[in-house]
């Protein structure tokens, strides 16, 4: 009885684990390849980032204990820390490519698009409700809010700048592997138009605020 109700049990356990398997190959083939990138390149920079984090951590303890020495012994704990520095420094030469290529698929995954969009309705929410005259306006909530728009727009700007551009050379290889055959690829004008339309609107709406000389800055390189 028991054996029956075990290899039941399994035969059900089996079956559910095939159905789960199965929605997610089918939502992974659903998904945007850039976003399918973006979710591996990003596992590979957390490893990584996890095993700089770990020799930082050693060589913190180390140092500590070098510290604590005196004279040649504690001349020769610090030398045993070049190692480590080595290492970590290898990791961060690793990363930066890495780094690199999150920045390239963030830019065009469109659900990243989406999440910045969201964002940005909310602190438009905030502002519609905090940058009011009279009591129920609240100008430190306006003013936060104001420059978190200013700056995502300013992001997202930079955001669409790298997918235009990543999208050019895409379309373009595909342009030269054809032996140019039809119209060539046009490149994609770059913009700051949100993120300056959002930094005058902080302008014009914060006289006095806090972040104005931030604001101002980063206006005259946009």
């Amino acid at each position: 009885m028991n054996g029956t109700m075990n290899a039941r049990i399994l035969r059900q356990a089996t079956f559910l684990t095939g159905l789960a398997l199965s929605a997610t190959f089918a939502q992974n083939k659903a998904k945007n390849p850039d976003c399918l990138a973006l979710e591996k390149v990003q596992a590979q920079k957390s490893q990584l980032m996890e095993q700089a984090n770990k020799l930082n951590e050693q060589g913190r303890t180390k140092k500590d204990e070098c510290a604590a020495l005196a004279g040649g012994k504690q001349d020769r704990c610090f030398e045993e820390l070049k190692p480590l520095r080595s290492q970590v420094n290898a990791l961060q030469a690793k990363i930066k490519p890495i780094q690199d290529d999150v920045d390239k698929y963030k830019a065009l995954c469109p659900e990243t698009q989406k999440e910045i969009l969201q964002t940005l309705d909310l602190y438009e929410k905030v502002a519609k409700e905090a940058c009011v005259t009279g009591p129920k306006g609240d100008p430190k909530r306006c003013e936060d809010a104001l420059f978190n728009i200013a700056d995502i727009n300013y992001q997202f700007d930079q955001r669409n700048n790298l997918a235009g551009r990543e999208k050019y050379e895409r379309e373009y290889d595909k342009w030269k592997e054809n032996d140019k055959h039809g119209p060539e690829p046009k490149t994609i004008p770059t913009s700051f138009a949100k993120g300056l339309a959002a930094h005058q609107r902080y302008l014009k709406e914060m006289s006095n605020g806090n972040r104005r000389d931030v604001i101002l800055y980063r206006t005259a390189f946009i």
